[in-house]
C-alpha cells in the first residue's frame, strides 16, 4: 500500500472523532477555533468519499482542513506527531489510559542519552527558526542534550531528593518537528527546577520560549503543548512555591488560540491571589517579541508584568472611574416622562386608549423635522411638535411603531384624523403587511443604533411567545431584550394591560415593571370616559407627578369639518399638587 493510500485509510478509520474531541459541535457546525467573532456556526463538517473535512466560512486564510491538517493546527504539532495521535484511535492527546507506559528515565540514563550539546547545534537550531533563539549557554543550563538530529528537552523534577522524569521532548534541529521519548506523563512542565521561593515565574508555551526568557533574566517553565489541559500534581505544587505566577502562552493574532485554553485550565489550579495573565498584541509569542524588540525586550516584559497586576476592571480604558463619567444631566426624549435611551411601560385596561396615546406620542416625537410634510399639511394639521402633553421634546427622532393588536383600517383612520399620514419619519409595522419581527431581530437593533430611533411595541402580551407572564424568570429575559434595544437608541415604550378586575394593577409578574425606567398607569376618569388619569407606577428618573388629559374627538369642526383628534391637558403636576393640598385641607 502506498503512503497516499495509507493516509487515506487513516483518515477514513478515524472518521470525525478528532473533530468531535476538539470542537463544541451542534450537529455538523461549530465555532471556528482559529478565529473569533463570527458566532457558533462558522465551521462546518462535511463527509466526502468517507473522509471528514472541516471548512471555515469566514476569515481564515486556510478555508478547509482534513483531519491531519486540523490536528496539526489545533494541537500545534507537526505532521509526524499528528499522525501519531491519529493512529492512537481517537485523535486526541494521548491519555494515561491509552498511552503505553514507559519505564521512567533515571538521571544516569539521561546523562548517557545522546551526546553533549554544542554551540554548533544551537547555531543549527537558530537557522531553522525565524524568531529569537537563545544562546548556547542558556540551552546548556537548561540541561538539553542532542541525539541524532534532535535536541532533547528533559521534563525533570525533584522528588524526595531524587531526580524524576515525566518525558523527554525532542525537536528536530532543522525543522519544526516534535516527538516524545520515555513518556511517563505528558502532563508535566519543562524546567521546573527554575522555580524559586523569592522570584516570579513565567509559564510559557514551548521550550525555546523558556530559553529566551531565561536568557533575559526571567525564571520560566513551559507546558508540553498548547493542547494540554491536565497537569501533574507535583508540577502544580512546585509552581505554587513562587511568590507570583505569570501565565503567558502563545498570543492569538487571528482569533482564540488553543494555548490560551491551556492557560485557562492551568489558572484554575493555581492560587488566584498570586496568578496573573500576561497579554500582548504585537507578537504571537515571546520569541517573536524578543526578535522585534531586541535590547528593549526585558523592559517590555517588565511592563507587561506590571500591567497584568492591575485587574482588568481597574484599568481606565476598560471601566471608567466615577470621576470620568459624563457630567451631563439626565437626557430626556420627552421631559420628565420618557427618558432618552430608557425603557418605559404604559399600562391601561382594554379600551383605555393605550394605542391612541402611543400614536400621539409617536406623532410628537417624529414630526418636528420631517421633510415630507408640506406647508399646507403643517398649517392644517400640526400643532406645536416640540411638546407632548405640555412637556418639551428636546430630541426629535424617527419612530418605529410595531403593532400586533390593531387592524390596518383603524390605524389608517386614526393617522388621518391626527394629521400624521404624510410623516415619513414615523414607520408603522403592522402584522397585516408582513410578519412583525421578534424582539431580538437584528433589524430592530440596526434601527436603534444607526438612526437612534424610538420604538413602540403594541402590546406586551404579543411578545411572550411560549412564556407565561407570571413567570418572573421568563419576564426578566424578555424585558432585558427590550432594555437592550432601548439603550442602543432613543428608547422603547411597551404598552401593557392592567389586571382585569383590579384597578391600576399591572398584569403579570413583578419583573415586568421592575426592569423599566418609567412605568405609568392610565385609567379612565369616573366623571368622563374621555378623560385619562395618568399616574406613576415606577419612576426612576424623576419625581412622581400626575397628569389628567382629555381626548377631543370632534376637533375637526375647527379644521374645515375634517375629523381631527386632539389631546388637551386638564391637570398637570402643578395643578395636581394644588388639588392635593385642597383635599388635605378639606380632610382636616
Amino acid at each position: 500500500m502506498s503512503n497516499r493510500q495509507e493516509l487515506f485509510a487513516l483518515k477514513r478509520s478515524v472518521g470525525r472523532k478528532p473533530f468531535e474531541s476538539r470542537l463544541k459541535l451542534s450537529g455538523d457546525y461549530s465555532a471556528c477555533p482559529f478565529h473569533a467573532g463570527d458566532g457558533n456556526k462558522s465551521m462546518h463538517l462535511v463527509e466526502k468519499d468517507g473522509v471528514w473535512l472541516a471548512t471555515c466560512f469566514s476569515s481564515c486564510q486556510q478555508k478547509s482542513w482534513d483531519v491531519i491538517s486540523f490536528v496539526m493546527d489545533f494541537d500545534k504539532v507537526d505532521f509526524k506527531e499528528a499522525l501519531n495521535r491519529l493512529r492512537g484511535g481517537s485523535g486526541s492527546m494521548p491519555t494515561e489510559a491509552s498511552r503505553p507506559k514507559s519505564k521512567p528515565m533515571t538521571e544516569q540514563e539521561w546523562n548517557q542519552w545522546g551526546r553533549d550539546l554544542t554551540a554548533a547545534d544551537i547555531e543549527r537550531l537558530a537557522k531553522s527558526r525565524k524568531d529569537k533563539t537563545a544562546n548556547f549557554e542558556t540551552f546548556k543550563a537548561l540541561g538539553c542534550r542532542v541525539k541524532g538530529d534532535h535536541i532533547g528537552f528533559p521534563y525533570r523534577y525533584a522528588k524526595d531528593g531524587e531526580v524524576q522524569f515525566d518525558a523527554i521532548r525532542l525537536r528536530h534541529l532543522d525543522t519544526k518537528e516534535f516527538s516524545v521519548e520515555r513518556a511517563v506523563s505528558l502532563q508535566g512542565l519543562f524546567n521546573l527546577d527554575t522555580v524559586f521561593e523569592f522570584e516570579d515565574v513565567y509559564v510559557l508555551e514551548g521550550e525555546p520560549d523558556v530559553a529566551v526568557m531565561e536568557e533575559a533574566g526571567f525564571r520560566a517553565v513551559s507546558v508540553t503543548t498548547g493542547a494540554q489541559k491536565k497537569f501533574e500534581s507535583h508540577a502544580i505544587e512546585t509552581l505554587k512555591r513562587a511568590p507570583r505566577i505569570f501565565l503567558i502562552g502563545d498570543q492569538s493574532t487571528s482569533g482564540e488560540d488553543p494555548g490560551q485554553k491551556c492557560m485557562d485550565a492551568l489558572q484554575k489550579l493555581l492560587p488566584p491571589e498570586k496568578t496573573f495573565r500576561v497579554n500582548f498584541t504585537e507578537a504571537k509569542d515571546v520569541s517573536e517579541l524578543a526578535r522585534q524588540l531586541g535590547d528593549a525586550f526585558t523592559v517590555r516584559i517588565e511592563e507587561l508584568r506590571d500591567d497584568s497586576l492591575t485587574p482588568w476592571i481597574m484599568r481606565d480604558e476598560n471601566v471608567p472611574s466615577i470621576s470620568q463619567l459624563s457630567s451631563e444631566p439626565v437626557k430626556w426624549l420627552v421631559d420628565d416622562m420618557f427618558p432618552y435611551g430608557g425603557l418605559s411601560i404604559y399600562c391601561g385596561k382594554q379600551g383605555g386608549m393605550k394605542s391612541l396615546f402611543a400614536l400621539f406620542l409617536a406623532k410628537a416625537v417624529a414630526s418636528a423635522s420631517d421633510p415630507g410634510i408640506t406647508w399646507e399639511d403643517e398649517k392644517l394639521h400640526r400643532t406645536d411638535s416640540s411638546t407632548f402633553l405640555g412637556r418639551r421634546i428636546p430630541h426629535n427622532v424617527p419612530v418605529l411603531y410595531i403593532d400586533r393588536e390593531n387592524p390596518e383600517g383603524m390605524v389608517s383612520d386614526r393617522a388621518r384624523a391626527m394629521g400624521i399620514i404624510a410623516n415619513r419619519r414615523l414607520r408603522y409595522w403592522g402584522d397585516w403587511s408582513s410578519q412583525t419581527p421578534e424582539i431580538d431581530d437584528p433589524r430592530l437593533m440596526e434601527f436603534a443604533r444607526r438612526e437612534k430611533g424610538f420604538i413602540i411595541f403594541d402590546s406586551l402580551q404579543d411578545w411572550y411567545g411560549d412564556a407565561s407572564e407570571i413567570d418572573n424568570t421568563a419576564m426578566v429575559a424578555l424585558m432585558g431584550k427590550f432594555r437592550r434595544l432601548a439603550r442602543a437608541g432613543a428608547g422603547v415604550l411597551v404598552l401593557h394591560h392592567q389586571a382585569k378586575y383590579r384597578q391600576g394593577v399591572f398584569r403579570g409578574g413583578t419583573a415586568i415593571v421592575a426592569l423599566t425606567d418609567m412605568a405609568f398607569n392610565a385609567n379612565k376618569s369616573e366623571r368622563d370616559v374621555n378623560v385619562i388619569e395618568l399616574r406613576a407606577e415606577r419612576f426612576r428618573m424623576c419625581a412622581e407627578w400626575e397628569i389628567d388629559f382629555q381626548v377631543h374627538w370632534n376637533a375637526g369642526e375647527q379644521h374645515h369639518n375634517q375629523k381631527f383628534y386632539q389631546f388637551e391637558v386638564l391637570r398637570d403636576e402643578a395643578a395636581s399638587h394644588a388639588a392635593r393640598e385642597r383635599e388635605q385641607e378639606s380632610a382636616e
